[in-house]
């Protein structure tokens, strides 16, 4: 959890369709590069336990 928002490392896949519905690239700073496998997650998903725990799992297979 970021002062920008809950990001998560995730796939392109998933990132695509969460920009479409207002997630962004991560960038810690202005000047900062942008961390194109993160993706600061729309404010909607806040209150969606499920899709949460489902994109949570998502960015954890990332790791593995």
């Amino acid at each position: 959890l970021l002062p920008l928002g809950l990001a998560l490392k995730l796939p392109e896949d998933v990132r695509v369709k969460l920009m479409a519905e207002g997630g962004t690239l991560l960038r810690y700073y202005p000047n900062a590069s942008v961390q194109k496998d993160h993706l600061v997650l729309p404010d909607e998903l806040a209150e969606d336990t499920e899709a949460l725990i489902g994109l949570s799992v998502r960015a954890l297979s990332m790791y593995s």
